[in-house]
């Protein structure tokens, strides 16, 4: 069930966004739930999720939380959300090793698996897919949205955990633009200089995705260079 669209906003949640939720109406009931709001306070007293009182949105705290709702969600056979974090694996394997085509595939399979609540409007949609797409990824990576760097703001760092033997990553999305467009930023902005104090191999992805083509495709570009 999507009940009141709480399936929505936990895909949302497990793409590591934050969703705003209104805590004043729920009356402690563990038994009744008049909407989606109620769920998530009920959520949020159980531990399950943290709050952010200053912005009243709800999150995943930790790899642990994490884990509990992918054992939920297996259970509860949501195959969309599962498929997309079983198909997060071998994305991640396509990235390092650059397969261009094998990215946009699987970003292409959680798009279409989750189009309910990752309908495009914008950048900021197409990074709730990426995000979604790269899931077990943050078991190697701390994963950094909109991080200030070089000149601007890089869509997506990838800093390997410590202890990971993982290439860093810069994600840059472009909505409605050539993916060579989003390389040529993270060069001309010096993205890559975020990274300072990281010795090894950078990937640089540029990802696309065009809605007024024909065939509605995701496209990857993707660089390597060293520092």
């Amino acid at each position: 069930m999507n009940f009141d669209g709480l399936r929505d906003d936990i895909i949302a949640i497990l793409g590591g966004h934050r969703v705003k939720v209104n805590t004043f109406s729920y009356e402690n009931d563990m038994m009744n739930f008049k909407d989606k709001d109620d769920v998530l306070t009920a959520l949020i007293h159980l531990g399950y999720v943290a709050f952010d009182l200053e912005t009243e949105e709800v999150y995943l705290p930790n790899k642990e939380i994490r884990q509990i709702f992918e054992r939920t969600l297996k259970a509860t056979k949501w195959s969309n959300v599962i498929h997309a974090i079983e198909h997060s694996e071998r994305l991640l394997r396509a990235t390092i090793a650059g397969d261009e085509e094998e990215v946009a595939e699987q970003i292409d399979i959680c798009h279409r698996e989750n189009t309910s609540i990752l309908n495009y409007h914008d950048e900021n949609s197409l990074a709730s897919c990426i995000t979604l797409a790269y899931y077990t990824a943050r078991n190697d990576y701390r994963i950094i949205r909109e991080m200030p760097a070089g000149y601007g703001f890089a869509d997506m760092v990838f800093v390997p955990l410590p202890g990971r033997d993982k290439p860093a990553m810069v994600v840059e999305l472009k909505w409605n633009k050539k993916c060579e467009t989003a390389l040529d930023q993270i060069r001309e902005k010096k993205y890559v200089e975020t990274l300072n104090g990281y010795k090894g191999e950078v990937i640089l992805v540029g990802i696309s995705y065009e809605k007024r083509s024909e065939n509605k495709e995701h496209v990857c570009k993707i660089e390597k260079v060293i520092l």
